[in-house]
């Protein structure tokens, strides 16, 4: 199970990295700016994300679980579960639609200058990952995730050891440094919690759970630590950090940049549109890839709105949100961990 236990690792990353390093933003706001507390921050939210994968997985394995809708009936119960699924399944469709749209603008900037072939292309790509069922997702993020996992340490190391750019714009400073790495951690949770709860029928034990849990939360906190570092004397950030990274890199290098950032939002994209395939296919008796066909006929539309605003204001709520499960996670696991040792 070990090499199937690295390959759900890496679908767990593909969730969060595609999220959290599509554009270096959410780095920069919540680790970089707070300088050597962003570094202890990093090392926070690294272990958490190591903790609440085994705690969710540990749920998975031992309670009747196919979707994020059990797990969330499983910890708070059934009337909590409609408003709370509610709540996550707009935020995945509004992540999916988002990271259509973030697909496009860097298509259209980068390599195609026509928006609406820029969107088939994004589109053909995501569907026959969907075509595949839950199997390509799997095979796709294995494929996908180290390649991303391998720019982003090589720009880091190159930003640490050899250039140190200073162009940009800035951005919003949290205020605390814990709170910012918690936020963070909870932010990035709900894909995380949507990918995680759907493993049931590819774990089988707990060796299984730790493979993914440590493996997959220690390259997301090895990355995260080293793109703070990287970052966190820049004196000046653009919209995109990770780009700020690239400075001076020749055309070959920057070229894998830009296609390395289109991985990442595609993992993303796949992490979120599964997990309403998922949720939906516990509602319609309906193919995997006939889902993931209409989600992208439905959100390609909305994908053309700018939602730069809307998503700050937006996802700071699912950060807040998500703090109520984060604890109803903790709970349930150590109400079940008293349980079985006592009674």
């Amino acid at each position: 199970m070990e090499k199937r236990g690295i390959k759900l690792a890496l679908t767990y990353c593909g969730a969060i990295i595609g999220a959290g390093f599509a554009t270096g933003q959410e780095v920069v706001q919540f680790f970089s700016v707070f300088k050597l507390e962003g570094i202890l921050g990093g090392g926070i939210a690294t272990a958490m994300f190591i903790f609440f994968a085994y705690v969710i997985l540990d749920i998975v394995l031992n309670e009747k679980i196919s979707d994020h809708k059990d797990l969330i009936n499983v910890i708070v119960g059934k009337k909590g579960a409609i408003a709370f699924d509610f709540i996550i399944m707009f935020f995945l469709f509004s992540g999916f639609t988002i990271m259509i749209s973030a697909a496009v603008t860097l298509l259209t900037t980068y390599i195609i200058t026509s928006k609406t072939i820029a969107v088939i292309v994004f589109l053909i790509m995501i569907n026959l990952i969907f075509y595949t069922g839950m199997e390509g997702v799997i095979k796709a993020n294995s494929i996908l995730v180290p390649i991303l996992v391998i720019f982003i340490i090589f720009l880091s190391l190159r930003a640490i050891f050899i250039t140190a750019p200073t162009i940009g714009m800035g951005g919003l400073v949290p205020q605390n440094a814990f709170i910012a790495a918690t936020s963070y951690v909870s932010y990035n949770l709900i894909i995380g919690m949507v990918v995680l709860s759907s493993f049931k029928k590819e774990i089988y034990n707990k060796k299984d759970i730790f493979v993914i849990s440590v493996v997959g939360g220690g390259i997301l906190g090895t990355m995260l630590m080293l793109v703070i570092v990287a970052t966190k004397d820049i004196s000046n950030y653009s919209q995109i950090p990770i780009m700020d990274l690239a400075y001076g890199l020749n055309q070959l290098l920057f070229n894998g940049l830009v296609l390395s950032l289109l991985i990442a939002i595609l993992t993303s994209a796949i992490a979120t549109g599964h997990g309403i395939i998922n949720r939906v296919k516990g509602i319609k008796n309906w193919s995997y890839s006939s889902i993931g066909l209409v989600l992208s006929i439905t959100a390609t539309p909305l994908s053309f709105i700018g939602f730069e605003e809307l998503v700050k204001s937006i996802y700071p709520f699912f950060g807040f949100i998500n703090y109520i499960i984060m604890l109803a996670l903790i709970y349930h696991f150590v109400k079940r961990k008293i349980i079985t040792t006592y009674w």
